[in-house]
């Protein structure tokens, strides 16, 4: 439903994040969604998809932002922005590298040597 509603890239975070927040599903659920978005058309499959990655990569970064605090203390909102800007496979990287890390230092090195690397 919300991929036919049409909303803007901010609107529709808003109410992702809504239901992603109050709506867990359980697993008959989940399966029903799943048999769903196999028998829809390709274009709406795309939009819906594109939905459910973007909830999928914002648990991400708020989980990864949540253990890289507790593991190195306070973090600037600079590198908590340059985090928020990964991808998926990006954070998954990053995520990895997270047990490595000592300290905000040793997150900025890795940012900007990652970014170097792309």
């Amino acid at each position: 439903m919300i991929a036919r509603l049409r909303l803007d890239s901010a609107r529709t975070h808003i109410l992702g994040g809504f239901v992603d927040s109050y709506i867990k599903l359980p697993e008959a659920e989940r399966k029903k969604f799943e048999k769903k978005m196999k028998n829809l058309p390709s274009k709406e499959k795309e939009e819906v998809m594109e939905i459910v990655t973007s909830w999928e990569e914002k648990g991400k970064v708020e989980l990864l932002s949540i253990l890289l605090k507790e593991k190195v203390g306070r973090v600037n909102k600079t590198v908590l922005k340059q985090i928020n800007k990964l991808s998926g496979k990006q954070l998954t990287e990053f995520a990895k590298a997270l047990l490595n890390f000592k300290n905000e230092k040793d997150v900025e090195n890795w940012l900007n040597k990652f970014r170097q690397n792309i």
